[in-house]
């Protein structure tokens, strides 16, 4: 198979013409088929998909709300809870299953054939994508109908496409992680980069005044005042909501142009 993906010259590529239909055609099989895999694999999408709601649930039953609970208490739970349910999509089915298609060679066989450049990263953003949806409609309905949080429907929009955009700093940070480390050490960097940044950012509880700085060093503490500024909730801008949205972006496009720029140099 290696040999046979290297004999392909890449201006043979150059000469396939497909029209527009046959290229979204491509965009759309690739993300078909890796919301399969990802189906096959319970390990990979039940945790995101349970675990968030689950522990949400449990955590508001042991500490129910007093009854003049403010908007910034109703929501804090909520927001720490969905971030840390859309993160994981984004990390770790980059991370982890981008350095397995590296390491066996599949991702060479992928940029050899005749297909749109970056389809198969597509359909892993895309599979990223439902399955933040997903996390992110759950979780607005158990707490509605729980009545731990009270958005009107604007809210629950913002609210909802504010999580929904925010899958893509994590979705950089995984395709970082997942073109430099082989796939015996894909999951354990991508839970090592993980772990802290759900702690460290203030999402569950607020960090002592001593090592509150790091949290400006963590992308889930900007997405999480941005999503409390949604909600209509105290929240903490550092400047303003723009410096907020630039710092996201940032992340996102100089490690996906740093992970870009490698795996069209080395694969």
């Amino acid at each position: 198979m290696n040999s046979n993906a290297a004999a392909v010259a890449p201006s043979s590529l150059g000469s396939v013409h497909m029209s527009n239909f046959q290229v979204l055609r491509i965009y759309y099989l690739e993300a078909k088929f890796e919301f399969i895999r990802s189906l096959r694999n319970p390990g990979f999408g039940m945790p995101f998909l349970i675990m968030p709601v689950g522990l949400f649930l449990l955590f508001i039953t042991l500490s129910p709300l007093p009854e003049n609970a403010t908007t910034a208490q109703r929501m804090y739970l909520f927001t720490g809870m969905a971030i840390m349910g859309i993160m994981g999509p984004g990390m770790f089915g980059f991370g982890a299953i981008l350095a397995g298609e590296r390491q066996f060679k599949l991702l060479q066989l992928k940029q050899a054939l005749p297909m749109p450049a970056g389809a198969h990263l597509i359909g892993k953003f895309a599979v990223a994508l439902i399955y933040a949806a997903a996390t992110i409609v759950s979780m607005i309905v158990a707490a509605e109908l729980l009545d731990r949080i009270s958005l009107t429907l604007t809210q629950s929009l913002l609210v909802g496409l504010t999580l929904l955009l925010g899958v893509l700093p994590f979705c950089a940070i995984g395709f970082y992680i997942g073109s430099r480390t082989s796939a015996h050490l894909a999951a354990g960097v991508t839970t090592v980069v993980y772990m802290p940044q759900l702690y460290l950012s203030g999402l569950f509880f607020p960090m002592p005044p001593s090592i509150s700085w790091l949290a400006l060093f963590m992308p889930p503490f900007y997405l999480n005042q941005l999503t409390l500024a949604a909600g209509g909730a105290e929240h903490i801008f550092i400047g303003n909501g723009f410096v907020h949205v630039v710092v996201l972006a940032a992340v996102t496009f100089l490690l996906a142009w740093s992970t870009v720029r490698k795996l069209a140099r080395s694969g």
